[in-house]
């Protein structure tokens, strides 16, 4: 029986560096003296979940089980069902289900960001996020989202979607931008947002892409955004971010294709084996099929594969920015 998942997303891949955008040209957003965005929360002082002094790291592919975030040997109790999540900072960044009985991983809305420690200690944000759009840079520094209520209002009272970018080390807001987000002036914000699929296409340790009525490329380091009129490349969940391996076929009995016509099997058994993209640019992830199912990883060049202690039987939530959100390991369904 194939593992019950919901739908992947195509990812925009384009090249993103510091410095390469600057702040207020081709239509990017307006910067104070030093380049930084203005406006918004107010940074100073920054509240705990703001600043990272302990950056939590993981070995393997981070998961949560009935609320509780498996990152490695740590163990972070949200005291939530939870929707989406990412491993950033000291800790994890979550918004909760509000309907966990349902038995699926909500897939639009918004929510409290919220944030949760080591010790399990959970910090009510404030800030209400754009369910789809949380993600992290893979070094844990950054985190992203779309702030849906802070806002200017159009004249229907809905407040202007803005990206927020915290930088985790530094205990500060590096981007808040709306010029991707329409006019509230002149725009119905709620019908223009309900025919748009707002979310952060890609992100990289550098800067970020996002898609909303056009494509934006934010650099972290001049907090700049920039409308992209080029030809862009788009890549599925088969290619791993680097480029440099893919996923033959989605399915089982796959082969992790590389560079110079590498041809890696995983080392599991193959008619059980079914490996859905990837974690990082060398770490692919799926679902052993059997009584229980399991979430797995598999490497390359080596093919050595993992069984993730934890999640055998279970429903798992997975990373947000994967192709898959969250897997049904139950055996309680069918696709």
């Amino acid at each position: 029986m194939r593992a019950p998942r919901l739908r992947s997303v195509l990812l925009l891949v384009l090249p993103l560096c510091a410095g390469c955008l600057g702040a207020g040209s081709d239509g990017g957003s307006d910067g104070g003296a030093d380049g930084r965005p203005q406006g918004g929360p107010a940074t100073a002082g920054a509240a705990s979940w703001q600043r990272s002094d302990a950056p939590l790291t993981a070995d393997v592919l981070p998961f949560a089980v009935d609320g509780t975030v498996h990152v490695g040997d740590e163990r972070i109790d949200t005291g939530a069902t939870l929707a989406t999540f990412v491993v950033a900072g000291d800790g994890v960044y979550f918004v909760a289900d509000e309907d966990p009985d349902d038995g699926f991983l909500p897939q639009s809305g918004t929510g409290e960001l919220q944030f949760a420690d080591r010790d399990g200690e959970v910090v009510e944000t404030g800030v209400e996020i754009l369910l789809t759009s949380l993600r992290a840079s893979p070094d844990g520094h950054h985190l992203a989202a779309l702030d849906m209520a802070s806002g200017e209002k159009d004249a229907f009272g809905t407040p202007q979607a803005a990206l927020v970018v915290w930088d985790l080390a530094a205990g500060e807001e590096v981007v808040r931008g709306t010029e991707a987000t329409g006019d509230p002036d002149e725009d119905d914000l709620a019908a223009l947002y309900s025919e748009l699929n707002m979310h952060i296409a890609s992100i990289d340790d550098d800067g970020l892409v996002l898609e909303t009525s056009s494509t934006w490329v934010y650099d972290f380091a001049t907090g700049g955004g920039k409308r992209v009129n080029d030809q862009v490349e788009f890549s599925s969940a088969l290619d791993a971010p680097a480029g440099e391996w893919r996923l033959d076929g989605r399915g089982r009995e796959q082969t992790m294709l590389g560079p110079g016509g590498a041809r890696v099997k995983p080392d599991l058994d193959p008619a059980r084996l079914e490996l859905f993209g990837w974690v990082d640019a060398t770490t692919s992830y799926g679902v052993l099929n059997g009584d229980p199912e399991v979430l797995v990883t598999c490497v390359v060049p080596t093919g050595a594969c993992t069984e993730l202690d934890g999640t055998a039987g279970q429903r798992v939530v997975l990373p947000a920015g994967l192709s898959e959100p969250g897997l049904d390991l139950t055996g309680q369904s069918d696709d």
